[in-house]
């Protein structure tokens, strides 16, 4: 079960591993998801079957009031009804819930068959990191958008306050969970600490296919200093971050480009930060490129001389790994589970979090290293850890488990 079906720019993860899946014959899968526009009951296609739960869209009146605190009040069990007949339909031999945050997550309280909850976003941590140093809330009130954040309510502090009832809820749901599926050492730690008598999986993550088959980074000493960093429009992703060493960079001084995929220039977040920290991006070489799809951001990365991660909290980031299956030297915040995608000086880096003078270093002498040495590390590495073939097996074998 999954909470929204659309794509990501071309697919995203659980496309991936459903496309995985579908390669054993004697696998059956349904999908079950919340949907907006009305569909029939369930739909057949390519060996799957599709069940679009129907969510109308709440008119401006029901988002106001929602927006003003009636996020407060969630509902407990969304769409029970609807999941009971699904699981009457299709008969599943395990019922697998992607995210502790999904609303459908409550299913695994009463669900009758096997169930198994595939961890990603950890909302405790993230609710823990949401503001920066330096950042609060009456920051985003003096320099965030005044219609969003005073008037409409539905801006960086409906995010944050949202994120701490559902935080709220998770914890709770974590405490009746049986089996969980994570990837890191990290959500192994937050998995003992908040479902200790949850038995915990480890199943990596399929990519998006357009990143096995792009070509791979190829190293060039005499390669312009390109720095890219995928982010989004979140305080704690480490757009600050980037600001702070840029303008380190443009002190000493450096020649680069530092490209920032996810966020557009007309970003509030973007005006959030220049004003409180006083950077220009311009100023300092910092472009935003907006959302790109898969092609455009291979087309990026494979022209970069470093990827860098500097968010404040993160488990297995998808854009930190693309870049080390491109082969693309990285570096990253050592937060959350990036510590079991980077091996320090072998196949990347590790900086602390929020540590822009490290980071500016690490950046200034980045062609001292042995780059083609590193990043064939790092991109050997990615293609063990996402073998679609070897992901599938995994999860196949926490399948059986559950159903023994």
């Amino acid at each position: 079960m999954e909470n929204g079906a659309t794509p990501y720019n071309g697919g995203g993860w659980i496309a991936g591993l459903q496309q995985a899946m579908g390669e054993y014959s004697d696998v059956k899968l349904a999908l079950a998801f919340c949907s907006q526009q009305e569909s029939e009951f369930k739909v057949s296609q390519a060996g799957t079957v599709y069940y679009p739960i129907f969510e109308s869209q709440p008119s401006a009146i029901a988002k106001l009031k929602k927006y003003w605190g009636g996020f407060r009040q969630p509902e407990r069990q969304p769409h029970k009804d609807e999941i009971d007949r699904i699981v009457e339909d299709f008969q599943p031999d395990v019922i697998q819930i992607f995210g502790t945050e999904n609303p459908l997550f409550h299913y695994v309280r009463c669900a009758r068959k096997p169930s198994v909850v595939h961890m990603q976003g950890i909302l405790c941590a993230c609710h823990e990191a949401f503001f920066p140093p330096g950042i609060s809330r009456q920051t985003l009130l003096k320099h965030g958008n005044f219609v969003r954040e005073r008037i409409l309510r539905n801006g960086f502090l409906f995010a944050y306050d949202s994120m701490g009832v559902r935080k709220a809820q998770e914890k709770e749901s974590l405490q009746a969970v049986k089996n969980l599926i994570g990837r890191t050492g990290w959500d192994k730690k937050m998995a003992s600490l908040l479902a200790p008598q949850a038995e915990y999986f480890h199943v990596d993550e399929v990519l998006r296919d357009a990143f096995y088959k792009a070509p791979k980074w190829i190293f060039d000493q005499n390669r312009e200093l390109r720095i890219v960093s995928t982010l989004s429009e979140t305080p704690y992703k480490g757009l600050d971050v980037v600001l702070k060493t840029a303008k380190i960079l443009k002190e000493l001084p450096i020649d680069f480009c530092w490209e920032v995929v996810g966020i557009s220039p007309n970003s509030s977040l973007v005006s959030i930060f220049e004003e409180t920290l006083g950077i220009s991006s311009g100023e300092v070489n910092v472009r935003y490129c907006g959302i790109c799809n898969s092609q455009e951001i291979i087309e990026k990365l494979l022209s970069a001389s470093l990827y860098v991660h500097p968010s404040y909290i993160d488990n297995s980031p998808n854009s930190l790994c693309e870049a080390q299956l491109l082969g693309v030297p990285v570096a990253a915040c050592n937060v959350g589970g990036v510590a079991s995608l980077i091996e320090d000086g072998k196949t990347g880096w590790l900086v602390p979090s929020n540590a822009p003078f490290e980071l500016a270093y690490l950046i200034r002498h980045i062609r001292d290293f042995n780059l083609k040495e590193i990043a064939e590390a790092s991109r050997l590495q990615a293609e063990t850890r996402h073998d679609k073939r070897k992901i599938a097996n995994d999860l196949l074998s926490c399948y059986r488990k559950l159903t023994q």
